[in-house]
């Protein structure tokens, strides 16, 4: 291959459903037939079936009743799978477009990379869905698609089919019924030239990017694992933290009544409860000094250089008028954030709970409620944030944090004589909240 050349080329036409309102001239049952018939037979030839010379030598020679036809799975279509397929695809085509398309290559690049075999697994069972999926399909078990390696030209090439089994496809209104339109756009079409640019080659230079994510990855999730040392969530000394988590528990458990069981935040609809689950991660990764500030740095290099990878695929496959978009990237990114948010929500919860149950407890916290709602009264203007802030610091460092301390050990003592003046105690909160009232 020649540092001009593509790597790979694709191109793609069309057939309107049988239905279509858009299609011009009809077509009859019979003639429908024999074009099923005939794309099938051509598709399926068992004389253009690929074999190379290593596999030749070392008897992996496919069964004779399997034909050239890949399915879904990966697997050699037998005669009696290529007649269903005939039925099958003639009752789609009533009411689905057809796709048709040619996937071409180099037979030495092929040949120096990846084995015929595995190739034809990779197409059906990682490239396919995800262009399916990239096209505006919702469900890809909703998809028929199949394949064909043919070896008899000069390049070797696939042949590709796809069609719709029922309405499966998402329009500009989010609506699902079946694709109107014909032709597939050149972003659709650089998407997959991408991504079997990207089968081929991933063991060269992507495996390794991708298990050195993988590891900032679970550097980043033992500061949000309650069995690690370093849990982070852990730290009762940081009370604005620990403020706001309560707070965040308060408002899951008024959310969710008796419901038991781990929480999902993407299930989560109240705006109050996100934005305070998202305003907890940004106050924790804020120090830029501290080991989680510095892990999130080399997770985020990392991605850096998978971009980098695919940007690379992009400029390989001549794609200049494709807008480069990366769903790998994004995925890592959207699944540490879903970790983390996921411990914090679940971690607030059952915090709350606890302290709930433990009703001859005292906590920090409360007093600390206390505090900020009598300043709170004083001041409406101010902020619980400024105002927490501004009751636990002073402007010199000898007295930084005191209140902090007094609360702490007032607490200390306070949970100490609980139980021999927990009545007495209990009279005397009520009288203050009925004098603030």
């Amino acid at each position: 291959m020649t540092k001009e050349s593509v790597p790979v080329v694709f191109v793609c036409d069309f057939e309107l459903a049988m239905n279509h309102h858009d299609r011009r001239k009809t077509i009859s049952s019979k003639s429908a037939d024999n074009f099923m018939k005939g794309m099938f037979n051509y598709l399926s030839n068992k004389e253009k079936k690929a074999m190379n010379m290593f596999d030749y030598y070392m008897g992996r020679i496919k069964h004779k009743e399997e034909t050239n036809l890949i399915l879904s799975d990966g697997s050699h279509a037998t005669d009696e799978d290529v007649k269903k397929l005939k039925e099958d695809y003639l009752s789609y085509f009533q009411n689905s477009n057809l796709y048709r398309g040619i996937i071409s290559f180099d037979a030495n690049y092929i040949n120096n990379s990846i084995e015929f075999s595995e190739l034809e697994k990779k197409i059906m069972k990682d490239v396919m869905p995800r262009f399916l999926k990239h096209c505006g399909f919702k469900d890809i078990n909703k998809m028929s698609y199949v394949a064909s390696l043919h070896t008899n030209t000069d390049n070797l090439h696939f042949h590709i089919s796809f069609i719709e089994k029922e309405p499966n496809y998402i329009n500009s209104r989010n609506e699902t019924g079946y694709r109107r339109k014909g032709k597939l756009s050149l972003e659709e079409c650089n998407f997959l030239k991408n991504e079997v640019l990207h089968v081929i080659d991933r063991h060269r230079e992507f495996t390794p990017l991708v298990k050195k994510t993988n590891l900032e990855i679970d550097k980043l999730k033992q500061y949000f694992n309650p069995k690690e040392r370093n849990y982070i969530l852990r730290d009762r000394q940081d009370l604005i933290l620990e403020e706001n988590i309560l707070r965040l528990g308060k408002l899951l458990d008024k959310k969710r009544e008796n419901q038991k069981g781990r929480i999902k935040f993407n299930s989560i609809y109240d705006k109050e409860i996100k934005d305070l689950t998202k305003n907890i991660k940004i106050y924790l990764f804020k120090n830029k000094n501290s080991s989680l500030y510095k892990k999130d740095k080399e997770f985020k290099e990392s991605l850096k250089e998978l971009n980098i990878y695919f940007i690379k695929l992009n400029k390989e496959n001549h794609n200049k008028r494709y807008k480069f978009k990366n769903d790998y990237v994004k995925n890592k990114e959207e699944y540490i954030d879903n970790y983390i948010f996921n411990s914090i929500v679940n971690n607030a919860y059952f915090r709350y709970k606890k302290l709930k149950e433990n009703k001859n407890y005292i906590s920090s916290n409360d007093i600390i409620e206390e505090a900020v709602l009598k300043q709170y009264k004083k001041n409406k203007k101010e902020s619980r944030f400024n105002i927490l802030l501004n009751y636990l610091s002073n402007s010199s460092k000898e007295s930084q944090f005191r209140n902090k301390y007094k609360i702490e050990n007032s607490i200390k003592k306070i949970n100490e004589e609980m139980e021999d003046a927990k009545n007495e105690f209990s009279k005397l909160f009520q009288n203050d909240n009925e004098k603030e009232r």
